[in-house]
């Protein structure tokens, strides 16, 4: 064991900020407004998902290693190269009435800070729906009508890369669904804004606009086309790189196209960025 850990006096620096969503008290503020102008369809969907990964590392034999000998895990979790030996485990579980609000947490990322901060978001996350959830019950009095699905999905889980999405569906009358996705870096613990995702002090925003706003004019009455029109990407945008490794664009129900239509999601064609991507970026 001595010998795993004396190569591990000079890791990687540990990184510094993450990169928070856009505060979801605020969107679930917008999610009550849109069911008042556009929200169309209705019934709550199930997300009851229970989802726990194991990261397939390097070699097989690393993750023989790291399951026999606890020490030894958290060892190599600390060499960027080799990527981490991480697990994403429901930590706690929200059931009363009609809400059920499951909390994931991140272990074994390799970076602790990183991780703490991450799952502190998780847990404001949930927070903020369960207050929500219960602030609407007291006020709709002893026959309340509402309901609140959250839960969460690994959608890509490799040596490199770990993607978990949130999704949460809220129900009072009209159903509502958003989704939040996390992209974490394994190679240097970083939760990835979009920003990060291409070269440093490149314009990534204006190929990305001009191929979505080509998507949108082919089909016109598939979206918005006067006061909510897509105009630009956010600063915070939803995003996710999948398992192909393609940068897929995420706007909530409601935001860009009518609620029926659900969230929506534009692939950004490798091509169109190539020329600002990293060489030994997620995405390729």
């Amino acid at each position: 064991m001595a010998d795993i850990q004396t190569g591990l006096d000079k890791l990687k620096e540990q990184y510094e900020g993450i990169h928070a969503p856009q505060e979801l008290e605020g969107r679930l503020i917008e999610m009550e407004s849109v069911y008042k102008r556009k929200a169309r369809f209705a019934g709550l969907k199930s997300w009851g998902e229970r989802a726990a990964v194991f990261v397939c590392c390097a070699v097989a034999g690393i993750t023989l290693i790291s399951n026999i000998n606890a020490s030894a895990a958290e060892a190599m979790q600390k060499i960027p190269i080799i990527g981490a030996v991480s697990k994403v485990v429901t930590f706690r579980s929200y059931k009363s009435g009609d809400a059920d609000i499951k909390t994931p947490h991140v272990t074994g990322l390799g970076d602790k800070k990183t991780e703490q901060k991450l799952n502190k978001e998780f847990d404001k996350y949930s927070d903020a729906i369960i207050a929500q959830y219960e602030a609407d019950v007291k006020d709709m009095g002893s026959d309340p009508h509402v309901a609140v699905s959250s839960s969460y999905k690994v959608l890509v889980d490799n040596s490199s890369q770990l993607t978990i999405v949130m999704n949460t569906v809220v129900a009072k009358g009209d159903s509502m669904e958003t989704d939040w996705y996390y992209n974490i870096d394994k190679k240097t613990g970083k939760l990835l804004k979009l920003s990060d995702v291409f070269r440093s002090g490149t314009d990534y925003i204006k190929p990305i606009n001009a191929y979505i706003s080509g998507e949108i004019n082919k089909n016109p009455d598939d979206y918005f086309m006067e006061d909510d029109k897509f105009t630009s990407i956010a600063s915070d945008q939803n995003f996710y790189i999948n398992k192909d490794g393609k940068l897929v664009l995420v706007f909530d129900e409601a935001s860009i196209a009518p609620a029926y239509k659900g969230v929506i999601e534009f692939t950004v064609p490798t091509d169109i960025i190539s020329g600002i991507l990293p060489e030994d970026g997620l995405v390729h």
